[in-house]
């Protein structure tokens, strides 16, 4: 094992995925646990300490935590303002709980920044100076890099890509606006729109075989896609946008009208803008090596 390991945790709503990371982004090691049911504070931090205690045994070089949490996370990086994921913690000063009990400096982040940022250093956004990232799941997650850094805003909200509102009074987003993307683009969208003519069908292997009402509402996700994304094009540029999440696993049906989309709505002076496409290729370690390496950088500092 190398002399230097940083451990990275991905905590979402069902488990705790820990990894012991290289410096290349290797992983070394693993260890998951379960995430506390409606848990109190306490409890979700107790499972994220008995994570980290199992890394550090097999991976005792360790010498810094990277956190990767799903919501608001304050522009210090050492709180979490609030998390749809864990009502529980309000304002909560994770890092300094965390801190003081497993003796290591832990950096925090957002869970789509810390997969963005695991994208861009060893994966589909490898080689780029700047990129956008979008999670589509049932949510949509998203992320900005621009220079080589991590876009966080003043508050530490930016990023935000599936709440940018697309159709005006469109439909109710649980966040409290309309019209946002993740209404269009999510997973939960694309069954809705299913309902009730393909209610009992998988949609994927559907389109897969060729069924029409299938393969439209596949494009018709991705004209929304490239409709929302090209507003992001004309913010930051990107070089690439990298595309993950369940709904990925679709793309190559989506593809092509996601990127006549946004040459539509970018018009002819800017449609020289537009990024290449690329499907995430860490799938569910993303979070993890990403949230390590931001660890280690923050530690080199």
């Amino acid at each position: 094992m190398p002399a230097v390991t940083t451990l990275g945790l991905d905590v979402g709503a069902t488990t705790i995925k820990g990894a012991a990371v290289s410096d290349s982004g290797t992983i070394m090691t693993r260890h998951t646990v379960p995430t506390p049911s409606e848990g109190s504070s306490a409890d979700l931090e107790d499972a994220i300490v008995t994570c980290l205690k199992a890394l550090r045994t097999i991976a005792p070089s360790a010498d810094a935590v990277g956190l990767a949490v799903a919501g608001w996370i304050g522009a210090d990086r050492r709180s979490v303002v609030f998390s749809a994921n864990f009502p529980s913690w309000k304002e909560e000063p994770l890092v300094q709980r965390l801190e003081a009990r497993v003796g290591l400096p832990v950096v925090m982040e957002n869970d789509a920044n810390a997969a963005a940022w695991g994208e861009f250093r060893f994966g589909a956004g490898a080689g780029t100076d700047s990129m956008a990232a979008i999670t589509l799941g049932s949510g949509v997650g998203g992320a900005l890099i621009v220079n080589g850094a991590l876009v966080r805003g003043f508050q530490g909200a930016a990023g935000e890509i599936g709440h940018s509102v697309m159709i005006t009074n469109g439909y109710p987003c649980n966040c409290g606006r309309s019209g946002c993307m993740e209404n269009y683009v999510s997973g939960r969208s694309i069954n809705r729109r299913a309902l009730p003519v393909l209610s009992d069908q998988d949609l994927y292997p559907l389109a897969l075989r060729g069924d029409e009402r299938a393969l439209a509402l596949y494009t018709e996700l991705g004209r929304y896609l490239g409709q929302g994304l090209a507003n992001v094009v004309m913010l930051i540029n990107p070089e690439r946008v990298v595309v993950s999440g369940g709904v990925a696993e679709a793309f190559e049906l989506f593809a092509d009208a996601a990127t006549e989309a946004m040459r539509v709505e970018l018009g002819p002076s800017w449609r020289a803008l537009v990024p290449e496409f690329a499907v995430g290729t860490l799938g569910s370690d993303a979070g993890c090596l990403g949230a390590a390496d931001l660890a280690r950088s923050a530690r080199a500092l």
